[in-house]
């Protein structure tokens, strides 16, 4: 159980403290967060189910893959049913097309769109994992990864297509999705 701290207009504590017992407070507006969050993630979840479904976007994702290729991608898994696709974790994927004489990898890659989104699109957007990058502030931040310490390279964003997800590797704390985050909101300047 985490403390948090809210501000309240005082008309409204005023009338909290009428009309709700002190005991029963936090689990009302626990109650009214869960709710309202819920609320917000459906939402979210019906926006991009609605994006999926685009004709014109599925038409222009086809001609781009027609001119650039699909990276010779195929249904690696069977057992894709199992993925939850949530924010913060992380899955083996396989490596966008060849070039040269690059070969042919994988590497452990971390879910850092929102999960209602993850569950409705195709495409989920993922910074991959390094185990040679180092530590570099807002750039390359340090998270455990099967008892592994790996660097999530943040300025490495892309959309990948859930036909390359292998497999689930774990899920990254709270604490390092929040530097994630921080540092995502450096790379992107938001």
């Amino acid at each position: 159980m985490s403390k948090v701290m809210f501000s309240f207009p005082e008309q409204l504590v005023v009338r909290m403290k009428a009309a709700i017992p002190q005991r029963e407070r936090s689990k009302v507006l626990a109650s009214l967060l869960e709710n309202e969050i819920s609320k917000r993630e459906r939402s979210l979840y019906l926006r991009a189910q609605a994006l999926e479904k685009n004709e014109g976007l599925k038409e222009e994702m086809e001609t781009w893959d027609n001119e650039f290729g699909q990276d010779g991608l195929e249904n690696v898994s069977n057992n894709k049913s199992a993925f939850t696709y949530q924010r913060g974790e992380v899955y083996l994927v396989e490596e966008h097309q060849v070039q040269g004489h690059e070969q042919k990898k994988t590497r452990p890659w971390v879910l850092i769109g929102a999960t209602p989104i993850n569950r409705a699109r195709s495409t989920l957007v993922a910074v991959p994992l390094s185990t040679q990058a180092k530590e570099i502030e807002g750039l390359c931040i340090k998270v455990y990864v099967n008892n592994s310490m790996v660097c999530a390279v943040l300025d490495q964003i892309r959309a990948l297509d859930k036909k390359r997800f292998i497999r689930f590797e774990g899920v990254l704390s709270s604490h390092e999705i929040s530097l994630i985050d921080d540092g995502l909101r450096q790379v992107l300047a938001l």
